[in-house]
């Protein structure tokens, strides 16, 4: 499951999100339940202007409201149903990496919390809590892994570790000791490399191991659209001031009259 795979149909007023095989979802007082492969997922709906309901395949999501902040609502809706979907198919995966300078930092999980011993010395441990039924933490060497099929909570869960082992009323730039969120991902279905956008993706992989002669003459990859739209500007201005459309401000010659703290300004 991918995230091009989940389709979003929208209309005039309402959104269709097409639920995979495998995968169900269910309304109860204004509480949506997803369920899949790996799990559950849920989310209140009760206090947003919309209204949600299954048929057949699809999940029907209509707002009760009109023009700009009714297309908002949908838009809104639409992509939790899509993560939701998405997590209950492959999941979500927080990784944070473990860093200290003096006192080594031992980190542990223990029922529903994470317990980080020994930072900067401390005595007492700190502690965070893990949010979600279907969230899992682990720690492998350096690193923690925070995992599960609810977006929310496996954010909220490596949020909360991180923000467990803040340092307060000291300089930041020497006490540099805490676990930091590093990568966040899906995790992989393949091992294959994924295709850059503007290239077949097997020629693309085959081109990136090298594995595959290019033709001379035929250029490797396409210009970075940066640079691209850099020269088109550098052109545009020089085509301007070339006609004198564009005034270019010079800088006054010798010594300012302006001072900033005592000091002139060259």
């Amino acid at each position: 499951m991918s995230i091009e795979s989940v389709r979003v149909t929208r209309g005039e007023g309402y959104a269709e999100v097409e639920l995979p095989e495998g995968v169900t979802a269910t309304l109860e007082g204004g509480r949506l339940r997803i369920k899949g492969p790996l799990g559950s997922c849920e989310r209140d709906l009760s206090k947003i202007p919309v209204e949600v309901s299954v048929v057949g395949g699809r999940l029907r999501i209509v707002s009760l409201l009109r023009k700009r902040r009714g297309r908002a609502i949908l838009g809104t809706v639409s992509s939790h149903v899509r993560n939701m979907i998405i997590g209950v198919t492959r999941g979500y995966v927080y990784r944070l990496k473990i860093v200290y300078s003096h006192f080594p930092v031992t980190v542990k999980v223990k029922g529903n919390e994470v317990e980080i011993e020994n930072f900067i010395g401390e005595k007492t441990p700190r502690r965070a809590k893990i949010i979600g039924e279907g969230t899992k933490v682990s720690v492998e060497g350096d690193d923690v892994v925070v995992s599960g099929p609810c977006l929310d909570s496996v954010s909220q869960t490596a949020a909360n570790i991180e923000q467990s082992t803040r340092i307060k009323e000291k300089d930041p730039r020497v006490f540099m000791d805490g676990v930091y969120i590093y990568e966040r991902k899906l995790p992989a279905r393949s091992r294959g490399r994924r295709a850059p956008e503007g290239l077949q993706g097997q020629e693309a992989n085959l081109r990136q191991a090298g594995e595959l002669e290019i033709p001379e003459g035929e250029a490797q990859l396409a210009p970075s659209p940066r640079h691209t739209l850099e020269d088109e500007g550098e052109r545009q201005r020089a085509h301007a001031a070339g006609e004198g459309r564009l005034q270019v401000a010079r800088r006054p010659q010798g010594p300012s009259s302006i001072r900033l703290r005592g000091r002139a300004c060259p």
